[in-house]
């Protein structure tokens, strides 16, 4: 058996009662030379334009489903937390879902409309995580989210609940931070951690990590060793 992650390691040998030895990890490879090939700047700096961002604004980002594992809810609780401290951030989400209606309402209700765009999905994801300062992600569960991976590869710091993989993916204090905590006011400290001026080296290390640990490569040689170590057997 194999699985993407330590935890998804954990979790199945626990379900299915079996030792954790034999479970392998092989972790998520994401194709970046893809992703950077599938720009389109001119349709992207036009829709950028829309969103109102100017010099001097940091970026708050995110790219998910709008669906309630991803609790938006906390994720608009962090930002507007950490805008108490820093007044030029901005949010954008990048994404779509059944519950795109509910949460731009509670956007309006936090009196967040100038300050938190909901984009609608995108098949450039790449340029809008070139505009992030810092990458936000406050999910309930995950596996081993993709998504950060994708942010790191492209020097986006990462803040990320404590949720599946995401501590594997992130080097707490190094490439991001892990939130062990559902208090936004926790969370929005991390975000303004991962905002200052100490912490420029975070996005360097993060794209290196990324895509040296995570490249499609990698998954494929990972994959291919596995194989052959059950053969050898």
């Amino acid at each position: 058996l194999t699985t993407n992650s330590q935890a998804g390691k954990t979790s199945y040998s626990e379900w299915l009662e079996i030792s954790p030895k034999e479970i392998s990890v092989i972790h998520n490879g994401v194709d970046f030379e893809f992703m950077e090939k599938s720009k389109s700047s001119r349709k992207f700096n036009k829709r950028f334009k829309e969103v109102g961002i100017k010099k001097g604004h940091k970026i708050v980002g995110g790219v998910f489903r709008l669906e309630a594992g991803k609790r938006v809810e906390l994720w608009l609780d962090s930002f507007a937390e950490a805008l108490k401290e820093e007044s030029a951030l901005r949010g954008i989400i990048v994404g779509s879902g059944r519950m795109e209606e509910t949460i731009g309402a509670w956007i309006k209700e936090r009196d967040l409309g100038n300050r938190v765009s909901l984009v609608g999905s995108s098949d450039d994801v790449a340029s809008w995580l070139g505009k992030m300062d810092v990458f936000l992600l406050t999910s309930q569960t995950e596996g081993l989210p993709n998504v950060i991976i994708e942010a790191q590869g492209f020097g986006v710091p990462c803040i990320s609940t404590d949720v599946g993989g995401a501590g594997e993916v992130i080097e707490h204090g190094k490439s991001g931070f892990v939130v062990d905590s559902s208090d936004s006011r926790e969370i929005a400290g991390a975000i303004l951690k991962g905002l200052g001026r100490k912490n420029k080296s975070l996005g360097i290390r993060a794209k290196r990590r990324a895509r040296k640990i995570f490249s499609i490569d990698s998954m494929i040689k990972n994959t291919h060793n596995h194989y052959l170590d059950i053969l050898s057997d």
